[in-house]
């Protein structure tokens, strides 16, 4: 599914997760991410914090692409 449907507070979840799991304290625990997604279209689901108002989307090093 597409990022936007995803609430910040299951992607920062995600990413302590990925943390824990490699033992590292960047995003993800370096794990490399792939997101695609269209703001315009689909809202999170059962939420309403949006994924980039996770705390873990301003660590990112993110490459927008259009």
């Amino acid at each position: 599914d597409e990022i936007s449907m995803m609430s910040g507070e299951l992607l920062d979840k995600l990413s302590i997760l990925g943390q824990r799991l490699r033992n590292k304290k960047e995003p993800f625990g370096g794990i490399r991410v792939v997101l695609f997604c269209d703001f315009l279209q689909l809202p999170p689901v059962k939420s309403d914090i949006f994924c980039f108002d996770a705390i873990c989307w301003r660590r990112l090093n993110l490459e927008i692409y259009h």
